[in-house]
């Protein structure tokens, strides 16, 4: 789920801002999604910022392996439930963002 929220934040990060550099760049990605820039509304939710932050954070163990106490079962399962949990508020944060867009440019579809 963070991954392809993450490609989302890129492309607008690519069109809208620019892409952060770095060691955090995917933290530094994730909050310039939750707040409003000059040229476009916040893309996501600030509220549910750290809720994601914690699926950022699984996600890069995931990948990498590099935390140093693997998560356990109970933390597996609260990701889990949280993701579910914040999936409403995610599509429609998108679905706010995607109106704005049609709104300053008009229908593409």
């Amino acid at each position: 789920m963070y991954t392809a929220l993450e490609n989302v934040y890129r492309a607008v990060a690519s069109t809208f801002d620019e892409m952060p550099i770095g060691d955090r760049w995917h933290r530094d990605l994730l909050s310039t999604m939750c707040r409003e820039t000059g040229l476009r509304p916040a893309v996501t939710s600030a509220e549910i910022e750290q809720r994601l932050a914690g699926l950022l954070e699984f996600r890069h163990y995931f990948i990498h392996g590099s935390v140093i106490s693997p998560p356990q079962g109970a933390r597996v399962a609260e990701l889990r439930a949280d993701a579910l949990s914040i999936r409403a508020t995610v599509v429609s944060d998108l679905e706010r963002f995607d109106a704005h867009l049609e709104k300053q440019l008009g229908p593409t579809r």
